[in-house]
């Protein structure tokens, strides 16, 4: 059974969104489903690119790469935050992605068409597609797009347009994805019936299977402790400072702008993970010496300057960018590794990062400084986790100064982690684009 894979994030682009449509690519194949791949051959400069990942694209997998057009004008200097309702990077690759589907259309009649996002531009794009060449659309909604509030939206308008726009285009699928349950009560709640028994759970996991090849493991006590971290935080400030402030208190051209919910994202940065640091150090200052924190990945001069404001400075060594084959030793050089959680207020957090896996993986005890939601519920059911409350600053000093000084055995739950294999994660999706196609 013939799936096309449109995906804009793709080896080897190195972000958070790229890992899952590789893996489905990669497995895909195991349930009868013969996956092919159609992607972008080009980026917008900033954007961080890791040859090592295409050594996991399969050699006879098929993949197609078509340029985005560059910017217009008006996309560069017009079209802006307050003048458009999203992204243009569909209607960039529109024209080069439909020709390429044309011109392979006679060989390879795909019998479904898979689109993941974000960027949610595609789903336009994906749309057009399915309908020009009857395919049956499954849209895989790493985030929630109208749920998505890092920042506020530029006025209610533009929130119950994109809103609007949601709507249609996953009421054209057959079928949605989400990668937690979070995220498909979300959706639900805004889009009621569209979606009712329509969105599946299909978590992120591991690359292969590997529950049932993970043993117990013991944290011993170190004159030296690394606690690392990978990836990014997702925290930008001026954001923070949007949602937060009265209407009043912005300037006279954010007079309008919407938040449909409080997200703190701050959560989500090391913040109260510093805060809990530096409280340590204070109690117990010999600790300084013992204590390194090592975080990879390229992090904005904000991130840098709460460890300056914590006085943590000489404790924390920022990594850079570290390539996917790199990765591994890093988390060996490890004691701990940290993770944290997006604070939704009167709601829950609905992000699990893309490394936790890895993490499980890497056979580290995992310190969660986490908040209520999908974050929290897979470090704890791991069976590998330490879990603090973000704001209970004291008590978490306390409570990490006796991690560093017991010594303390670690037994994952192979039972709940096999839910992350691909055999399991990817199987639900072969299942799902198969039971599709049957009903074209």
């Amino acid at each position: 059974m013939r799936t096309l894979i449109l995906a804009y994030d793709f080896p080897p682009l190195n972000s958070g969104g790229c890992h899952r449509p590789l893996r489905f690519a990669r497995h895909l194949s195991r349930w009868g489903v013969e996956p092919s791949v159609l992607t972008v051959s080009n980026y917008d400069a900033g954007l961080a690119q890791d040859a090592s990942l295409l050594e996991r694209v399969p050699a006879d997998l098929p993949v197609w790469r078509t340029p985005l057009r560059p910017p217009t004008f008006l996309e560069r200097k017009v079209t802006g935050y307050y003048f458009r309702l999203t992204e243009p990077l569909g209607a960039r690759w529109q024209d080069s992605a439909e020709a390429a589907v044309r011109a392979l259309w006679p060989e390879y009649r795909w019998e479904a068409l898979l689109v993941t996002c974000p960027p949610f531009s595609l789903l336009g794009l994906a749309s057009r597609l399915a309908r020009r060449y009857a395919m049956p659309l499954v849209v895989d909604m790493r985030d929630g797009w109208s749920q998505w509030c890092l920042t506020p939206w530029a006025s209610r308008l533009h929130y119950w347009a994109n809103c609007w726009m949601e709507r249609r285009y996953l009421g054209q699928a057959v079928a949605v994805l989400v990668p937690t349950h979070q995220v498909g009560r979300d959706l639900e709640r805004q889009h009621g019936s569209l979606l009712r028994g329509r969105w599946h759970y299909v978590p992120n996991g591991f690359e292969d299977d590997l529950s049932s090849q993970m043993t117990s493991f013991s944290a011993i006590p170190k004159k030296r402790v690394v606690i690392g971290y990978v990836g990014s935080f997702y925290f930008n400030p001026y954001s923070h400072q949007l949602i937060y402030s009265a209407w009043h208190r912005k300037k006279p051209h954010q007079f309008l702008q919407y938040v449909p919910r409080r997200e703190d994202w701050s959560y989500r940065s090391p913040l109260y993970f510093f805060r809990c640091l530096a409280a340590l150090f204070r109690a117990q200052p010999e600790r300084r010496e013992q204590v390194v924190v090592r975080i990879a990945g390229k992090q904005p001069a904000h991130i840098r300057q709460m460890a300056e404001d914590m006085g943590l400075a000489d404790q924390v060594e920022w990594v850079g960018f570290l390539k996917k084959s790199d990765i591994s030793q890093f988390y060996q050089d490890c004691d701990f590794l940290l993770s944290t959680s997006v604070k939704v207020e009167g709601g829950e957090d609905y992000c699990i990062g893309g490394k936790t896996y890895e993490y499980f993986g890497a056979r580290k005890p995992v310190l969660g400084f986490v908040t209520l939601g999908a974050q929290r519920e897979v470090l704890q059911g791991a069976g590998v986790s330490e879990l603090f409350d973000p704001d209970a600053t004291e008590e978490n000093a306390l409570r990490l100064g006796s991690l560093l000084d017991s010594e303390k055995l670690y037994q994952p739950d192979r039972g709940f982690l096999s839910q992350f294999d691909p055999s399991v994660t990817v199987g639900r999706v072969a299942e799902i684009v198969r039971r599709c196609s049957s009903g074209r």
